[in-house]
């Protein structure tokens, strides 16, 4: 890790029971992966808004086998990130999320999820919370639910109107808006061919050009080119004008004032799935309990609800409940995603869309592999048809996230040896396949698994 804030260094203070913390330049790290157990690192640092040079610390770390911890908070919020490639994210949503303090999330990747030990378990880790509050022993959910800590309530109700309001605008937008101010002040001294004059002022910060700055290097941030998180106010909206969002200063000066339009739901159609939630306790709870909230957009025109209406997610408002433990991911390349003769159909006939999941489930002591997919064929007809292909047997099937690869779950069940359930609404085709862990077997218990599991694909994309 390079020199962080001391919250990232926290295992130092487990010194006693074996552990040592290195730290190293935040430049040299990539070179440094190998030979440790972890590398611990913020995606920005909060001290100067350096950088992590994710694609070089990514193949470093995949080549000597080392896993990765990144911390997100100084970045999520400004910059396009994709992270879903480290073994741990975890990230705050006080700063660019906007959340109020006391937000936070942590997500697992599958391969470090059997060897992730949820030593802060409580009451709230449980599958069903009011199920598994009283008495031994520890009932810990089957998916990554069993690291939740029970929830600052308010915090999280708050978040559940932050985050889809980020996530409704244009990232590639915010992003210019928040590194905007800083280029156009470097482009303005570069022009000169000076740069700013500094005065360091000891902890209580310095001064530029007669401008008091933090004692964070904000100064040296314009100097050195670093798109710090630092460069321009947040996107805190301040006024609507005939429906566009308009964002101000912070109130200090020199705030860049432009429009960040909200990105425009799609019409709806009848292959896209409706999943808008308002309300707070905990179903916001539940809704907010990962980062995908940042990728999450609105799929239709947006419908006024009652307040305090809740609408169940169909992870938990069936016969049983789900935690997601990959995905979703979405294609157009039905052919390469497929095998056998569905594979020699869709050769002949484009899909429109693929979208793809990984749950798992725990019903009567047994832990089972649901795998949902859903196909958006260009009509009805070829919908059809395609179920008629993938209910016969021997016919091959649309290849799940472990069988191409996507996924490395840990002793993951083959889903396509279990139970099979398919359904078609106008243009889409669900299909689910289901296995138990451990060679469990009860195979009228994982056929009502897979018939209950149809209704996931309104999680799907």
């Amino acid at each position: 890790m390079p020199a962080e804030r001391v919250a990232i260094g926290a295992p130092a203070a487990q010194a006693g029971r074996g552990v040592t913390v290195t730290e190293v330049p935040l430049a040299e790290l990539p070179e440094r992966v190998a030979g440790y157990d972890l590398v611990a690192v913020s995606v920005v640092q909060s001290a100067d808004g350096a950088l992590v040079d994710l694609p070089a610390l990514r193949a470093a770390a995949e080549s000597a086998g080392v896993p990765v911890l990144l911390d997100a908070t100084p970045a999520a919020g400004w910059p396009p990130l994709s992270l879903d490639w480290a073994d741990w994210g975890v990230a705050a949503g006080y700063k660019w999320l906007l959340c109020p303090r006391g937000a936070a999330w942590l997500a697992v990747h599958p391969r470090a999820f059997e060897r992730t030990v949820p030593v802060s378990a409580g009451w709230y880790a449980g599958e069903d919370p009011w199920q598994t509050v009283y008495g031994l022993p520890l009932r810990l959910a089957a998916g990554a639910r069993r690291f939740d800590l029970s929830p600052v309530w308010l915090a999280q109700v708050g978040a559940a109107v932050a985050l889809p309001y980020l996530a409704s605008l244009d990232r590639t937008e915010v992003h210019a808006h928040c590194v905007g101010p800083a280029d156009r002040e470097r482009a303005g001294w570069r022009s000169t061919g000076r740069l700013p004059p500094v005065q360091h002022h000891g902890r209580g910060g310095r001064r530029a050009g007669g401008t008091q700055l933090s004692g964070r290097s904000c100064a040296a941030r314009v100097q050195d080119g670093h798109r710090g998180r630092r460069d321009s106010p947040r996107p805190v909206p301040s006024r609507r004008v005939d429906g566009t969002q308009y964002f101000g200063g912070s109130g200090q000066g020199g705030g860049h004032t432009a429009p960040l339009p909200r990105v425009r739901p799609e019409p709806p159609s009848t292959r896209r799935r409706d999943t808008l939630i308002k309300g707070g306790g905990l179903l916001a709870v539940a809704v907010v309990s990962s980062l995908t909230w940042w990728l999450i957009r609105g799929s239709g025109a947006e419908q006024p609800q009652p307040q305090g209406t809740l609408v169940e997610s169909p992870l938990t408002s069936g016969e049983f409940r789900y935690a997601v433990v990959s995905g979703p991911v979405t294609s157009e390349d039905c052919v390469a995603d497929s095998y056998g003769d569905v594979r020699d159909w869709f050769d002949q006939h484009q899909c429109e869309q693929l979208s793809r999941s990984l749950y798992i489930t725990e019903s009567e002591g047994a832990r089972a592999l649901v795998s949902v997919s859903r196909v958006t064929m260009p009509d009805p007809r070829q919908t059809r048809q395609l179920k008629s292909i993938t209910d016969t047997s021997g016919t091959g099937n649309v290849s799940d996230l472990v069988r191409d690869g996507t996924a490395d779950i840990p002793g993951a069940p083959k889903v396509a040896s279990g139970e099979y359930a398919s359904t078609v609404a106008e243009r889409d085709l669900t299909i689910v396949e289901a296995n138990f862990f451990e060679g469990h077997t009860d195979k009228a218990l994982l056929q009502r698994i897979s018939t209950d599991a149809l209704r996931l694909a309104g999680t799907l994309p």
